[in-house]
């Protein structure tokens, strides 16, 4: 009996030191050779092996001091880190989503009442995150219930890459905000979704997603005004293809067709060398509807073509009504997606440049480490612009060399004011 107590001691010891990798093979005997399995015992050794990452283990001890001691709630703290680490947090995408709601369901039960433990926290978050991957929106939205967000953190992670580019996480609290209100968008709780990005842009005034949501949804409860005006200010400040999308698809229905294609056409631009069209397939949906508007009606079949093939070739189903558009119009589909793309590729470039003025002018310099740059214009005024602007080769982009760009109107963030950038930048042979 001496022995073991001078065992415990000495473990006890060596925990408080944080010396785990020693304290751990004494926690071991004292688990496993005692008959009276002593959960304090227990706890010991399953948190040196939490903190030494040998979850597998952990989680198979601390399952054992649970199953003798339901209401040891020290040892529950244990589990759900070993649960979370092993089964939870690594949880591949493609795998079923009922084994990875079991796992979370054991965290959620052996931390029942505790809405501020972290590893209960992070399990639903992540089935969230597997839930959107999945396209289960009522499920994320269901799961969500069970998190309080008064208690997730709110600072975000920065760091840097192994391949050194330096990237930003999100918080926990902005995290669960962004996969909420994407869920209630996409499963048509439009109201809801409002309400929430009202209350997230409280807490994050700077992050551009929810309020790309609440415009997004203004617009699908006929708010057009509304919509356009945030989605506008937005614009400003976020220059994706995404939220010119929904402009243009909320000036549509406002029949402002002018602007409704305009902010088409800028979209489209943006998006081509985004990889995967197949996503953007409601951007081209929305041009075809623009175009019939505006009686282009070819182009306006070509759109509905890429629209179509982009879902077939993805195995994706081709709605009802996007079927009986084709049928009533007699639409003969004989190109595939890719082709079909780049041919609209070269018409969405053309009219862009047929909206915008016409400039040439020298690269000046490059800045932020090649991504961006100033040009002297042949008017003698300076030009921002962004190297995904510039069309050529890219290892073609260098000091000195004459190009010819549109002007297009930009926001200086750092002014705080209107501006001009160039884009569709082109070298010129001399």
């Amino acid at each position: 009996m001496n022995n073991l107590i001078e065992i415990r001691k000495k473990a006890q010891e060596l925990r408080n030191q944080k010396k785990y990798s020693e304290a751990l093979p004494l926690y071991k005997e004292l688990w496993n050779n005692s008959e009276s399995k002593d959960k304090w015992d227990g706890w010991g050794y399953a948190l040196c092996l939490n903190q030494l990452k040998d979850y597998s283990t952990a989680y198979k001890v601390s399952r054992e001091v649970l199953k003798i001691y339901p209401d040891f709630d020290f040892i529950k703290s244990q589990f759900a880190w070993a649960t979370y680490m092993k089964n939870i947090k690594d949880y591949p995408d493609d795998s079923p989503t009922e084994i990875l709601e079991n796992y979370v369901s054991e965290v959620i039960t052996v931390t029942e009442g505790k809405e501020q433990e972290l590893f209960r926290n992070q399990a639903i978050l992540k089935l969230m995150d597997h839930l959107s991957i999945k396209n289960s929106w009522g499920r994320v939205i269901e799961w969500a219930k069970l998190v309080n967000p008064e208690h997730l953190n709110t600072q975000p992670f920065s760091g840097v890459s192994n391949d050194g580019k330096k990237f930003r996480k999100p918080s926990d609290k902005e995290s669960y905000y962004l996969k909420l209100s994407k869920a209630l968008e996409k499963d048509g709780k439009f109201d809801e979704c409002i309400d929430l990005c009202n209350t997230a842009m409280k807490i994050f005034p700077d992050v551009i997603w929810f309020k790309w949501h609440k415009g997004s949804c203004l617009r699908k409860i006929k708010k057009f005004q509304e919509a356009i005006s945030l989605l506008e200010d937005l614009k400003k400040v976020k220059k994706d293809w995404f939220i010119l999308k929904d402009l243009s698809a909320a000036y549509y229905e406002n029949k402002e067709f002018d602007k409704a294609y305009s902010n088409f056409i800028e979209a489209a631009v943006l998006q081509i060398r985004i990889p995967e069209p197949a996503n953007r397939w409601e951007l081209f949906y929305i041009g075809a509807m623009i175009l019939y508007k505006k009686n282009n009606n070819t182009l306006a079949d070509e759109h509905i073509s890429l629209t179509y093939k982009l879902r077939e070739e993805k195995g994706w189903k081709n709605s009802d009504s996007l079927e009986e558009l084709i049928s009533a119009k007699n639409i003969k589909i004989n190109k595939t997606a890719s082709q079909l793309f780049n041919e609209l590729k070269e018409f969405w470039l053309i009219e862009q440049q047929g909206f915008l003025p016409m400039q040439r002018g020298v690269i000046k310099n490059l800045i932020q480490e090649g991504k961006a740059g100033f040009i002297e214009g042949d008017d003698g005024k300076s030009y921002y612009f962004r190297t995904s602007n510039f069309l050529d080769k890219k290892t073609q982009l260098k000091v000195n060399c004459r190009v010819q760009f549109n002007i297009q109107k930009s926001f200086d963030k750092k002014k705080n004011r209107d501006s001009f950038e160039a884009i569709n930048i082109r070298l010129l042979s001399n």
